[in-house]
């Protein structure tokens, strides 16, 4: 079961889905696909989301993160198997840098 990116307001952290949402084609260029572990995939989100987090209260233009990051990360999340034990947390991550692409593009 795929969740539609129709369904992404309703996407919840805590909450997976079976499988990652179907997003449109060209979301993920094959250039952003490089092989990760789960563990390499979730450090690279964890990372953004401290330097957004630390971005938005310093208030400093060097530390802040681009869309292309945040897009690079959440395909380098989605490579992670369903059936990986990293996954809820996975998701997570995913959720919290949608979030964040959403707060970039303002």
């Amino acid at each position: 079961m795929k969740a539609a990116p129709e369904s992404e307001p309703i996407w919840q952290a805590d909450r997976p889905p079976v499988a990652w949402p179907a997003l449109a084609s060209g979301q993920c260029p094959v250039k952003s696909a490089q092989e990760r572990t789960a563990a390499e995939a979730l450090a690279v989100a964890k990372d953004i989301e401290a330097r957004w987090e630390q971005s938005r209260k310093l208030q400093a233009p060097t530390k802040r993160v681009s869309s292309e990051e945040v897009k690079q990360a959440r395909c380098a999340l989605l490579a992670i198997d369903p059936a990986d034990k990293e996954y809820p947390q996975a998701w997570a991550a995913f959720v919290r840098l949608w979030n964040i692409d959403r707060d970039l593009a303002g």
